[in-house]
């Protein structure tokens, strides 16, 4: 769902310096050249709108939460025949628009 508001953002020329995508639902090589021009779908430039939202001028990055051992991602990997940014990360190839962050090993639950 909040690939589907951040769309909505993107159509309305908003400009921010820094996106953070957190889980991300969406194809892993949404960023690269040989995904958005693989086929004339509109949400194939979804990469491209969502990178026109950030700021040049304050060097905005997109920063992208990768948890390796999402198992409601790998669901949804199978279930779309590929990998989804929020578990495998981007796709080798990015542009310096996007900044990979792995929290695999962050979110670690301890007792006492």
């Amino acid at each position: 769902m909040g690939n589907q508001v951040l769309r909505n953002f993107a159509s309305g020329g908003n400009q921010f310096g820094s996106i953070f995508m957190v889980a991300s639902d969406i194809d892993r090589g949404i960023f690269t050249e040989s995904y958005i021009n693989c086929g004339n779908e509109e949400w194939r430039k979804d990469g491209l709108e969502f990178k026109g939202m950030l700021s040049e001028d304050k060097g905005g990055k997109m920063h992208i939460l990768v948890n390796k051992k999402d198992n409601q991602l790998l669901l949804s990997s199978i279930i779309n025949f590929g990998g989804r940014l929020g578990k495998s990360g981007p796709s080798s190839g990015e542009d310096s628009c996007c900044l990979a962050v792995d929290f695999t090993n962050f979110m670690r639950c301890t007792r006492r």
